[in-house]
């Protein structure tokens, strides 16, 4: 970004000096391709002054698996991945000058979650799971790569099918056939179960049936205020080559949990895999503490699928069990 603060010149050619280069924000982008004919990686990327008026907008296709990007400091910018039909939506963030950061887009598996990133309230899709005295607001992302990315699946979807229920003290108080609603509920504290039972098998060769089951306990706050809800969620970090098939090596999992609430303490993390679609499953070794593990996944031949399951408690009756059929397949 350069601004011409006396108007545009004759000639608008703008040379960037070694100076100013050093001040861009540097971003080590890794592309990763889904692993599913014709589903082609591509990112969008929108810049807006810091009053959010837009600027600029990339939209590019046949990406190189690994690409340095520089951008200018001062700036927002809104970073989405795209694959397929599927959208993994950033918040807006500024860089700071000479700063350095890495991603990294489309890692497989794909699974559900939710979205707290409070500084895309004014230009995200989604909104953060929350609740007030009488109302409990759900809004999940069915299919994500990575914590903190919205796929903007709250509608109907043609090829993806959805199931949301919500159970209060082991009682069913409603379900909806996509990952958006709001549930009536009493303001007194109960033990809630929320699960989002996703079905991709018509159009994905990969994450064919995500089944995710969050519990948590809550109680409605007085007045006319809201909370967030004490949710967890997993981010998957696969040693994947770029083509999305396993290397072998350890896994790193990492717990997240919703901003604005006291850090509730991991008690327990246990991995799962199969080899046959989730008919059989065999324990996973499992190393860490805290928010963040190391998992062994298993050796199998090459093409062949490979299904996870996850499970995390904490503190306070906070728990995830998420399990995600067709995770990757061996290289």
């Amino acid at each position: 970004m350069h601004e011409y603060t006396g108007g545009v010149p004759a000639d608008p050619a703008y040379r960037v000096t070694r100076a100013e280069q050093a001040r861009l924000a540097r971003i080590d982008e890794r592309f990763h391709q889904m692993d599913s004919a014709g589903m082609v990686t591509q990112l969008v990327r929108s810049g807006f002054t810091p009053d959010g008026f837009p600027v600029t907008q990339t939209h590019e296709g046949d990406l190189p698996p690994y690409r340095t990007d520089y951008l200018s400091p001062g700036y927002l910018w809104a970073d989405e991945g795209v694959y397929g039909g599927l959208s993994a939506q950033e918040a807006p963030r500024s860089y700071q000058p000479g700063s350095r950061q890495s991603k990294v887009w489309a890692r497989q598996p794909l699974h559900s979650g939710w979205y707290d990133d409070p500084a895309g309230v004014d230009h995200s899709c989604a909104t953060a799971p929350s609740r007030t005295r009488g109302n409990l607001h759900i809004d999940l992302v069915s299919l994500t790569d990575q914590h903190q990315r919205a796929d903007c699946l709250q509608g109907a979807s043609i090829g993806v099918n959805r199931t949301l229920s919500l159970y209060r003290n082991g009682t069913l108080v409603g379900q909806r056939d996509r990952p958006l609603a709001d549930f009536t509920v009493p303001q007194q504290l109960a033990d809630y179960r929320l699960t989002l039972d996703v079905d991709t098998s018509l159009i994905l060769p990969i994450s064919t049936r995500v089944n995710t089951s969050w519990t948590f306990r809550s109680a409605g706050p007085g007045g006319t205020g809201s909370v967030p809800l004490p949710l967890l969620a997993v981010d998957y970090a696969l040693p994947m080559d770029t083509n999305n098939h396993a290397t072998g090596g350890t896994a790193e999992l990492t717990v997240r949990q919703m901003r604005g609430l006291k850090a509730r303490q991991v008690r327990s993390f246990q991995v799962w895999t199969s080899t046959d679609d989730g008919a059989t499953w065999k324990a996973a070794r499992v190393t860490g503490r805290g928010d963040s593990y190391r998992v062994a996944l298993p050796t199998a031949t090459a093409g062949q699928p490979v299904s996870l399951r996850v499970k995390a408690a904490a503190d306070g009756g906070s728990a995830i069990d998420q399990t995600i059929i067709r995770a990757y397949r061996a290289g």
